[in-house]
């Protein structure tokens, strides 16, 4: 074993032991098929991760660019992330394909056990996503130190484990997860950037994809949902306390969403200043 990887196996076992013991718990107090389905998840974008950094690809392995590790370590983590990102907008477009055949209440509360709908499928992979890619960011805290996104994953993996175990709002995750449209545009001007290509057609192209997806899923499509949440008050407010928090963590999470649409925004609109001055 190379002597910085045992240095840093040392220096956060007990940290990632934690966590995954922590994990486990949480898994504990699911279902059966949502706990398997989460550890699964979790041990496959894990070996996913494992997998990019000992293949010799140029673009999903780029040494030859001669990046510093901790961007190179980055650059691995967002392949994987975009991976997530496309499963998780497909499985968002077979949840809103199962909206008009929720019976009932079960849009918002599932008490038939003989079922399974595609939200528990699709929050557990965005479970066990969170889960690996909190244990990532802890692995590489000393590099990629990130404290906001320490407690995003915190918050989200508390809330999505609270949302499986009772079964709630199986409706609301088929927009909250289609947020994740824009993720991979949002990767791929990251490689562009970092790569020196910012000049290059693809960056511009990749911005203006980013910015288009961002404000339609996470601000057209997300405000729209919060009307559906409120819509369905008087199914909600009757479930327990816990449920009530999760709405304050969504509507906290529209919030987020604004203030980073005024950057993207700004950003768009420098960049269309900036290509009328040119030409």
């Amino acid at each position: 074993i190379p002597k910085n990887m045992l240095n840093k196996i040392i220096r956060n076992v007990d940290i990632v032991a934690t966590i995954c013991c922590f994990s486990y718990l949480l898994c504990c107090a699911q279902s059966r098929k949502n706990a398997e389905v989460i550890t699964i998840s979790m041990v496959f974008f894990t070996m996913m991760y494992g997998f990019l950094n000992h293949i010799h690809l140029p673009f999903l392995n780029p040494q030859n660019m001669k990046l510093k590790p901790h961007v190179d370590a980055e650059w691995q983590s967002r392949i994987v992330g975009s991976v997530h990102a496309i499963l998780l907008t497909i499985g968002s477009v077979f949840c809103f394909l199962e909206w008009p055949y929720y019976p009932e209440n079960d849009a918002w509360t599932v008490n038939n056990e003989n079922v399974y709908y595609y939200p528990e499928l699709f929050a557990s992979i965005f479970a066990g996503y969170l889960q690996y890619d909190f244990l990532w960011l802890v692995w590489n805290k000393k590099e990629n130190f990130d404290l906001g996104a320490m407690i995003h994953h915190v918050l989200y993996i508390s809330i999505t484990h609270y949302v499986l175990w009772g079964r709630y709002f199986a409706r609301p995750f088929a927009w909250l997860s289609f947020g994740e449209l824009s993720t991979p545009f949002l990767h791929l001007r990251w490689f562009l950037a970092v790569s020196d290509n910012k000049n290059c057609s693809w960056y511009s192209v990749a911005s203006k994809l980013f910015a288009f997806t961002f404000l339609l899923t996470r601000v057209v499509c997300y405000g729209l949902g919060l009307l559906d949440i409120w819509m369905a008050k008087e199914v909600w407010e009757k479930l327990p306390s816990g449920v009530h928090g999760v709405i304050a963590g969504v509507h906290l999470g529209y919030v987020l969403n604004l203030f980073w649409a005024t950057k993207v925004i700004s950003a768009l609109m420098k960049s269309l200043t900036k290509k009328n001055k040119s030409s």
